[in-house]
């Protein structure tokens, strides 16, 4: 019997194209929820974990509103997994969702989200999660989960990271930085990563502020000739 899970992250109700991010543009790019159906289908996962609490419209929940528009477009997802064959109908993956289905409504960060998936995912006795995100996000949701295992050295969990064919608006995959701590001896031995982290902070100011800073920090890395553009932040 499969001891998997699937965890569909969450995505803030604000975010850009926001019904194109859960379900996607089928039936060529699947959005985090057609994904991530197709995966739990696949593997008959135990559960389909819904996140999050983090943000809400009319009362309803992050994780409610992205189940919703996935049932309201369940006939499309069915259409995008018979793709190469047919292997469900639109009433039998409604049915499999809604019996499937848990709503994480209590997370308010990826962090937490990972964690409350564990403690679900556990108490339906699954040891492997796969976790279905953006391509633009999914980098981090597998990051954050790598950082609970090494908190959890005696958990018995596998996490396996999904992406979807749709990222966050106006970006790809490529757009994405990751930063490794030196392990190369042809290559400087300065904890680049940490300064990085501290640039983020950046993120937190206003756009005003933080393009005061990007400006000065453009100034200075052109002193030694490495190119760059402040006008390359500012989404048109």
């Amino acid at each position: 019997m499969s001891k998997t899970a699937v965890l569909i992250h969450g995505c803030h109700i604000e975010a850009t194209d926001w019904k194109k991010i859960i379900v996607g543009n089928l039936p060529n790019l699947p959005g985090r929820a057609a994904r991530g159906l197709e995966a739990a289908w696949m593997f008959q996962s135990k559960c389909i974990i819904w996140g999050t609490g983090a943000s809400e419209k009319h009362g309803l929940k992050e994780a409610e509103l992205i189940f919703d528009e996935a049932l309201a477009h369940v006939s499309e997802i069915a259409q995008y997994m018979n793709r190469n064959q047919e292997i469900t109908s639109a009433k039998d993956l409604a049915w499999f969702m809604r019996s499937k289905s848990i709503l994480e409504q209590c997370s308010q960060t990826t962090p937490q989200e990972i964690n409350n998936a564990v403690g679900i995912a556990q108490k339906k006795d699954c040891t492997i999660i796969f976790q279905i995100s953006s391509p633009t996000h999914i980098e981090r949701c597998y990051h954050e989960a790598l950082k609970w295992n090494e908190q959890h050295p005696n958990e018995n969990i596998l996490f396996v990271p999904i992406s979807s064919a749709v990222p966050y608006a106006n970006s790809t995959a490529k757009d994405v930085v990751i930063v490794e701590p030196p392990h190369r001896s042809d290559r400087s031995t300065l904890r680049l990563e940490r300064l990085v982290k501290a640039l983020l902070k950046i993120r937190k100011m206003s756009d005003e502020q933080a393009l005061i800073v990007a400006e000065a920090l453009c100034k200075t890395l052109e002193l030694y000739d490495i190119k760059c553009d402040v006008k390359d932040l500012i989404v048109e």
